[in-house]
């Protein structure tokens, strides 16, 4: 393990399917918008996979700080923000089941947000599919700066 790795926060050695989201939801003042497809969003169901044991120790022992590092538990600064917020999962998608838990959670918080579900799984297929959308939706609010 570099120092980079020791040393780095957790959120940015993880992948873009975790960090885009948890960077843009816990510093909600630093973005107009955020977007997500195919993403983590709750990683805790996969407690032995993406090394996060060795980053936040094991599940069992460190619930705590696992909980306060997923997604779906870092809303709380959203209803007070405008960020544009979008994402998607494609139905044979992993993911599926914690981006629909996300999209219900946000629902019941009153935070607008747009959330899709497409054919297919957690494939370059499916990226292709749906970045397209992503650059679109970016594109909007860039421009508007809103």
């Amino acid at each position: 393990m570099s120092i980079t790795q020791k040393t780095a926060p957790f959120f940015l050695r993880r992948p873009v399917f975790y960090s885009s989201f948890y960077t843009a939801f816990r510093h909600p003042q630093f973005f107009i918008a955020a977007g997500s497809t195919s993403g983590g969003v709750d990683f805790r169901p996969w407690p032995d996979n993406w090394d996060i044991a060795a980053m936040l120790g094991k599940k069992t022992e460190h619930e705590k700080n696992w909980d306060s590092n997923v997604v779906i538990n870092n809303l709380n600064a959203l209803p007070k923000t405008k960020m544009a917020i979008c994402f998607d999962c494609g139905v044979n998608d992993f993911f599926l089941e914690v981006n629909r838990a996300l999209d219900k959670k946000m629902t019941d918080m009153k935070i607008v947000h747009s959330y899709e579900e497409f054919p297919g799984g957690h494939t370059q297929d499916y990226w292709g599919r749906s970045l397209p959308k992503h650059v679109e939706f970016f594109s909007k609010h860039l421009a508007t700066g809103k």
